[in-house]
């Protein structure tokens, strides 16, 4: 082992026993309260959810965070001069949503997204409000008609197969090739997935909560500052190894090394797709199956700032419907959400793929061409401009994950199995709330409750952060008990 990685890991441990918040409180309390060390790899909702439950069940716990921010895919950007999220944006459903909790404690602002939309054809007609309702209605109908079909046939197949199967390509007008777009467009926004790839049985088996959507004014990143207050959290430590037995894991990042008795995984699943994180032992291959067979999807956000609103200041959503499949098919009005002059375009799936390997200038260009569409040809240029590009950041891969055709929703319940002492969390985990924040953040509670019980449950006794000695294996340094 490097001599700086021994001191690092000295320094942590010294660090936990002396500053962890409320500690002199707890041992009091006995012994038998200190009931372990964790580390949690992510600074998202699922890892800050779960640091903080483990942290107030009396383990010594130390977050691990890649990037230099805290959030993962809730990302608060306030480069144009407002908070727009260029990751998740809404919670799904208030009624009984424990985000709406969070809301609560951290005293944060949300407002009702109304689903006020106005549509736009491609030669940017604004469509008429029978036509919206038109969408509205054809929306319903479809995604009944799909799931009668589901129910009958034998064998899987696409979203995209299922409505051709429902109305061939020559049995459809003009008006109802739209509206199948407009929702075929939709499910690819929803999922993050081509139509093509996106299951029929399992893509939408999922569980929803009732109630409205809302949005942030001042944007997601509250939650996560506010499960983050009071936390042990490391940025900019990227992990490239994990070690692990039923006694215990060593953690490498680019910088240092962490002895702890459990871990708690919440990664993103195109991150582990990625494999740039070695195991030792191997995963095994159950587990390895689920990563290869989930999906990752793409949902992108293009936001630009103008001089000055020209669209419809009082509406909420705008829908393109391109001659291209997947152009820019959603806008939502930063304006209504932040009093700035800001448009945000959605880009999804196949089209936010090849959208991400343009350069910036050219994606502007292209998003310029549908908003002079839609809004006027004297439309002014942006003066800004900001890209998600979630399919190219190295500690996301992707927006989501999504079941496609060959898959299933029980390979969630296999992302979330712990390995000896290693837990998982985060939206690919939770086979009833994946892809969603509300899922991110109960998979956290459930691998912090998971972790709490193992540890409390009458076990051969050992002292508590105490490790032993794991063979080495794959070049991976060995184990060093504490001193």
């Amino acid at each position: 082992m490097h001599h700086s990685s021994a001191v690092n890991r000295r320094s942590f441990l010294a660090t936990l026993a002396t500053t962890c918040a409320g500690w002199q409180a707890r041992e009091s309390l006995g012994a038998e309260q200190r009931l372990g060390k964790v580390v949690v790899v992510g600074a998202g909702v699922s890892g800050l959810a779960a640091a903080r439950e483990l942290k107030s069940s009396g383990f010594e716990v130390v977050v691990l965070e890649a990037r230099s921010r805290i959030g993962g895919r809730t990302w608060t950007d306030e480069s144009l001069g407002a908070p727009i999220d260029m990751g998740a944006s809404w919670i799904v459903g208030i009624d009984n949503n424990p985000l709406m909790k969070l809301v609560h404690e951290f005293k944060i602002k949300t407002i009702v997204d109304d689903e006020d939309w106005i549509f736009y054809d491609h030669l940017g007609h604004r469509l008429p409000d029978m036509e919206s309702d038109a969408i509205d209605e054809a929306w319903s109908a479809i995604d009944e008609a799909i799931e009668a079909r589901g129910e009958k046939v034998d064998d899987d197949e696409s979203i995209a197969e299922a409505v051709r199967r429902l109305r061939p390509k020559h049995n459809r007008t003009p008006e109802t090739q739209r509206r199948i777009n407009v929702y075929l467009a939709g499910q690819e926004s929803d999922v993050g997935g081509e139509i093509e790839r996106l299951s029929l049985w399992y893509s939408a088996d999922d569980k929803e909560f009732e109630g409205d959507a809302r949005l942030f004014p001042s944007g997601y990143g509250q939650i996560a500052a506010g499960l983050a207050e009071g936390l042990d959290v490391r940025s900019e430590q990227r992990v490239k190894a994990i070690a692990y037995s039923d006694q215990g894991v060593n953690v490498t990042t680019d910088k240092a090394e962490f002895d702890a008795d459990a871990a708690v995984l919440t990664v993103p699943l195109g991150v582990f797709k990625q494999g740039t994180i070695q195991f030792t032992p191997a995963l095994p291959p159950a587990k390895r199956d689920a990563i290869d067979r989930l999906e990752m999807g793409r949902l992108d956000k293009v936001v630009l700032k103008f001089p000055h609103v020209f669209w419809p200041r009082s509406t909420t959503n705008f829908g393109f419907v391109s001659q291209t499949f997947g152009e820019f098919p959603e806008f939502m009005n930063g304006f209504k959400l932040t009093g700035e002059p800001i448009l945000l375009a959605f880009a999804a799936a196949g089209f936010a793929r090849q959208l991400e390997t343009l350069p910036d200038a050219e994606v502007q260009a292209k998003l310029m061409t549908v908003v002079r569409t839609m809004f006027g040809a004297t439309s002014p240029d942006p003066s800004g401009m900001k890209y998600s590009r979630w399919g190219q950041d190295p500690f996301a891969g992707g927006c989501y994950s999504y079941v496609p055709v060959g898959a299933t929703s029980e390979l969630y319940d296999v992302m979330a199995k712990p390995v000896d002492t290693l837990f998982f969390a985060g939206e690919a985990t939770s086979r009833d709330y994946r892809a969603t924040v509300h899922g991110a953040f109960l998979s956290g509670l459930r691998e912090a409750k998971r972790i709490t019980q193992r540890f409390t449950a009458h076990e051969p006794e050992r002292a508590p952060g105490r490790l032993q000695s794991l063979p080495a294996g794959n070049g991976a340094s060995r184990f060093q008990p504490e001193r």
